[in-house]
């Protein structure tokens, strides 16, 4: 075998060309397999990378999906978009390239999948649960007592869902109840039709002393399920 060096042609002894093709033919092949060991670590780190983020609520990660609501679910991590979403027992509307709007109707676990043309890259179980009723307290305060200040610097009314992710809180619609002095011999009823108390109401409060209480047993509030509950456990503020 032969090849051109300086102008003039240089024969190879036909092992020594034998092995020189080899060579290359190795180097070639693990040139190429270096290339596919490569597409195929991009593709597994892009697909390892995806997930599905609840966007509405409170936990972004969390895996719950709630009935009577919009729950909105967003695909990260994966740049070849678009992407479909499926589900097995829940109904998927897309909304842009990689977010979606699931609506459930019954309890129990749901998959939702993520597909690119047509090919599964994802998935995630999530618990279908109802939003919780929810607990009313007056102002900021999380607990049943307060202090006249304490009230005053917000007096309104307010909910919170207790083991809930639901970002969009409820309101209150209208409230009714009793102011009691601590002995018991002067009760005031009152009522309002927004979750604010009155002028008046306000006034009284100022007055309240310690060991007073605020009952309040009727008690409305709006969700964003649209359903108007009225609320079952009451509230009883001890003024401290």
């Amino acid at each position: 075998m032969s090849f051109e060096q300086g102008g003039r042609d240089v024969v190879l002894p036909k092992q020594q060309y034998l092995t020189t093709h080899k060579t290359q033919l190795i180097m070639i092949q693990l040139k190429q397999c270096f290339i596919s060991l490569i597409f195929a670590f991009c593709s597994f780190n892009s697909i390892s990378q995806v997930s599905i983020k609840a966007t509405k609520l409170t936990n972004i990660d969390a895996n719950f999906l709630y009935i009577g609501v919009d729950n909105v679910l967003k695909v990260e991590g994966f740049a070849n978009l678009p992407v479909q979403l499926i589900s097995k027992k829940s109904s998927v509307k897309q909304i842009s390239d990689n977010e979606f709007i699931v609506h459930v109707s019954s309890l129990g676990m749901d998959t939702i999948t993520v597909l690119k043309s047509g090919k599964e890259i994802f998935n995630k179980v999530f618990e279908v649960s109802r939003i919780t009723d929810p607990v009313a307290r007056i102002g900021k305060s999380k607990s049943n007592g307060a202090t006249v200040a304490e009230i005053l610097i917000d007096p309104t009314l307010n909910v919170f869902l207790p083991n809930c992710y639901i970002f969009s809180p409820f309101t209150v619609s209208n409230f009714s109840g009793t102011f009691i002095s601590q002995n018991g011999n002067s009760v005031t009823t009152f009522s309002s039709t927004t979750n604010k108390f009155s002028n008046d109401q306000i006034k009284i409060i100022e007055k309240l002393k310690s060991g007073d209480k605020i009952h309040i047993d009727k008690i409305v509030v709006g969700g964003p399920d649209s359903i108007q509950r009225m609320m079952q456990i009451p509230l009883t503020v001890n003024i401290q």
